[in-house]
């Protein structure tokens, strides 16, 4: 069933159902960064990429488009996420995210129209749960 909630409120939040509270907000999309930009990627949340903080085919195209280039990029401790199959009884397959804090730098960038992460394989798609959300800046060489 579905549930609509209010435009703010509580809820209980977590495994120990841990009292939150929550505010809906409009969605801004980003403004337009001038061709061949220098993108900051800033992790707002947990992201996962198949080979750690990689994607699955080095290729980042999906999100900063065909031009783009990585350059460096300053990574938190690698966060490790799982949870309880309820029905199997058991636990589900852990997963290593990288974790919220982290920062990639792009040359030749777009900015990111989809959520900054890949699926996990046999998971509930990491974009549903609130993964690889972002904010997004731009860069230059200190001596430039």
């Amino acid at each position: 069933k579905n549930a609509t909630l209010a435009k703010e409120g509580l809820l209980t939040l977590g495994g120990e159902s841990r009292c939150a509270t929550y505010e809906t907000v409009e969605y801004q999309a980003p403004a337009e960064v001038a061709k061949g930009q220098r993108l900051k990627i800033v992790l707002l949340t947990p992201a996962y990429f198949a080979n750690g903080w990689w994607p699955a085919n080095f290729d980042w195209s999906r999100w900063v488009g065909p031009a783009a280039q990585w350059v460096s990029v300053a990574l938190g401790k690698p966060l490790p996420i799982s949870g309880w199959d309820i029905v199997r009884r058991e636990p589900k397959a852990l997963y290593h995210y990288v974790p919220a804090g982290s920062v990639f730098y792009f040359e030749n960038a777009s900015i990111p129209t989809v959520p900054f992460t890949e699926t996990p394989d046999a998971a509930l798609p990491a974009a549903q749960m609130g993964f690889g959300r972002i904010a997004v800046g731009t860069w230059n060489y200190l001596n430039s």
